[in-house]
């Protein structure tokens, strides 16, 4: 007889209802050889998980432990050695478990086999429930926390359980300890509940709460000591800062250590206490180096851009290369008086430059604009570049800047040419665009699989299309509006 004719099909009117005259069952145990294991009593299918093994729903089993099944309940066991996988359905009769299908196959459980599962579940399977008679004791080798309660378990000390066909240790049944009321140290760092200043991580003590915190859902909140009135007096308000920075109030320089985080307002950072009296008169502004240029240096003339959008002194009209390029955007030439390192990138403190230290800039920035000019003479041209991988190549004209992403850009339609392309439209599709006279671009598009290029483009009086240097695009668009002026 086959495997597959001992199928038992369960109904509401045959199937007991209370676990006492349920047949007891034992679940095979792990195969010492086995990488992996899981068994489950099956409930019924989810159809919006991945097709397979997810689509089964229902109770996991622990293996060697015995549990009442009810007649007609349908367990499947899956047992993954090197390269393969050994499935097996069985349901469950008066007499224990009786195998209906096994699969030894060199991939997890698919759609076909989890099909075959599905169609012979009873009708009752989804009220269908294990109960554990006698469950066995397996020691834990390692050391861990319980899957319980979180406490640690020493190793040898509790016992394993599946979860999900993972083996968690646990302490033996009916011995998880109660929740400490006080844990030493705190673990968060988070305001003291008791005086509201920051207690850091690694300090003070948690105590326990009768609810949760709704934002965190934990039991437990930090504070400086277990008895109120005890608080330390020099406790700041907020995080101490460990990098260099500028207070948001003063706009000094608050070295790591010396100040803190104001946890009300985002990235605000102030002194530990008084603000220092100001080393700088006049205005001064914070600006984050571009990742494309060189690093800020004290002493040296920059032209930088502004966005005053994080705050700062406004840039007052006779600053040197003052120039609007929005409303909270502002681009000007300034001399660098403080560098702070921040993470993986570098901010910059400036003062205005006086004519003296920013007449070599301006003197680089007039040859530019000449040697940028645009040439009445010139021409549209067309420009293609071929598509490789899935990654669609680009083309936008520059036409100012962007305090978000450096440039403002227009992205221009292209026209497609499938005539030498693949199936799959990943390689030989030519994209073209027309490129104006008197104006700049930007491109991006691959070369490889891997590699990616972008360029800064502009037509020649010959009607070709050549690459130009983020120099030029500067230039370009500094002088533009003159340009168009004349």
């Amino acid at each position: 007889m086959s495997p597959s004719s001992l199928t038992v099909k369960a109904t509401a009117a045959t199937t007991p209802t209370q676990p006492g005259s349920w047949p007891l069952v034992t679940i095979a145990e792990e195969p010492a050889d086995a990488l992996s294991s899981w068994r489950r009593l099956v409930t019924g299918t989810d159809p919006s998980a991945r097709p397979g093994a997810r689509t089964l729903v229902g109770q996991w089993l622990d293996p060697g432990c015995i549990y009442a099944l009810p007649v007609g309940g349908v367990v499947v066991t899956c047992d993954r050695y090197s390269g393969q996988w050994h499935l097996t359905m069985c349901t469950v009769t008066d007499d224990g478990l009786t195998t209906v299908k096994e699969w030894r196959q060199k991939s997890p459980m698919g759609a076909r086999a989890a099909s075959y599962v599905a169609r012979r579940l009873p009708d009752t399977a989804a009220d269908m429930r294990a109960v554990a008679v006698q469950a066995k004791s397996r020691t834990n080798l390692y050391d861990g926390r319980c899957y319980h309660c979180r406490r640690w378990v020493d190793a040898g000390a509790g016992r394993l359980i599946d979860s999900g066909g993972r083996k968690e240790p646990a302490h033996l049944s009916g011995q998880c300890p109660p929740p400490p009321q006080v844990v030493t140290p705190n673990r968060r760092g988070e305001p003291c509940q008791l005086c509201g200043n920051w207690v850091e991580r690694g300090t003070g003590v948690a105590l326990r709460q009768s609810e949760p915190d709704p934002a965190t859902g934990s039991y437990y909140r930090a504070a400086h000591q277990t008895e109120p009135g005890a608080c330390p007096l020099g406790a700041l308000p907020g995080p101490r800062n460990r990098v260099n920075g500028w207070c948001s109030l003063c706009g000094e320089l608050v070295a790591a250590g010396g100040g803190y985080w104001d946890p009300t307002a985002h990235r605000s950072l102030r002194h530990a206490g008084d603000c220092p009296a100001p080393k700088w008169s006049g205005p001064t502004w914070q600006v984050r180096r571009a990742r494309h240029e060189p690093a800020f240096k004290i002493g040296q003339v920059r032209r930088v851009r502004v966005d005053l959008r994080r705050g700062g002194d406004p840039v007052p009209p006779q600053t040197l290369g003052y120039r609007v390029l929005s409303e909270t955007y502002i681009e000007l030439i300034g001399l660098v008086v403080e560098v702070v390192e921040i993470g993986r990138r570098q901010w910059a403190r400036l003062c205005p430059a006086t004519a003296s230290e920013a007449a070599d800039m301006v003197a680089d920035d007039t040859v530019a604009a000449l040697d940028a000019r645009p040439d009445a003479g010139a021409v549209m041209a067309g420009w293609s570049v071929e598509k490789i991988g899935h990654q669609n190549p680009w083309l936008a004209e520059i036409t100012g800047r962007h305090p978000d992403y450096e440039y403002r850009r227009e992205f221009l339609l292209s026209k497609r040419d499938y005539t030498n392309a693949n199936s799959r439209g990943t390689r030989g599709v030519q994209f073209h665009w027309d490129l104006l006279p008197n104006r700049v671009y930007e491109a991006a598009w691959s070369v490889s699989h891997r590699e990616t290029r972008r360029e800064f483009l502009k037509t020649t009086p010959d009607g070709d299309v050549e690459t130009i240097s983020r120099e030029e695009v500067e230039a370009w668009l500094n002088h533009a509006a003159t340009w168009a002026a004349s």
